[in-house]
């Protein structure tokens, strides 16, 4: 099953490339529009596994190429494809305070030494909505959220990234999660 839903991706950014490329009509003399696809095994055991696809794509003519981090987690245990934080978390859970707090204060550590006044950037790309908080995978380590260029910061900073403990979100996952499994 996951084998097929990572397939079904694949094919489909690279439908939405040709199509992307056959929309533009660039100008002859123009570098070829390209994709590369590959990724980062962060979890594979009995329980989990999650992976990190490193996107490439330039579509000829664009000003530049964009490159991006889409993630996929598969619940081995259950048998289930994890697409949203909420699969994660207890049902009706207010988990999303919580993700962004943490996420912002992470955030503006890391990055305060690296670009001046750019709190106002990290409060907007964490503010607490679902939309902020869609690419993550499950670590051993705890929930990694991914956060793609120009979401917390300028393209030129690239995506960041930030890794919460399961300990710290114990109150709103399932007393039987998987998750806390790992400490």
């Amino acid at each position: 099953v996951a084998n097929q839903l990572i397939q079904d991706f694949i094919t489909t950014k690279t439908e939405q490339l040709k199509q992307n490329a056959v929309n533009f009509n660039p100008e002859s003399g123009l570098s070829p529009s390209s994709l590369q696809i590959d990724y980062t095994l962060t979890a594979l055991n009995a329980k989990i596994l999650s992976l990190e696809f490193n996107i490439y794509e330039h579509v000829s003519g664009a000003a530049h190429p964009n490159s991006y981090i889409h993630t996929f987690n598969y619940n081995i245990k259950d048998v289930k494809l994890v697409t949203r934080l909420q699969d994660v978390f207890v049902p009706g859970a207010n988990y999303i305070p919580t993700i962004s707090l943490l996420t912002r204060a992470d955030l503006k550590e890391q990055l305060k030494s690296e670009m001046p006044n750019i709190e106002a950037n990290i409060d907007s790309g964490t503010e607490p909505k679902e939309e902020n908080f869609q690419e993550f995978v499950l670590t051993t380590h705890g929930l990694k959220l991914i956060f793609n260029p120009y979401q917390v910061g300028p393209y030129a900073l690239g995506g960041q990234q930030v890794l919460i403990p399961y300990e710290k979100l114990k109150d709103l996952l399932p007393p039987n999660s998987f998750l806390l499994d790992f400490k």
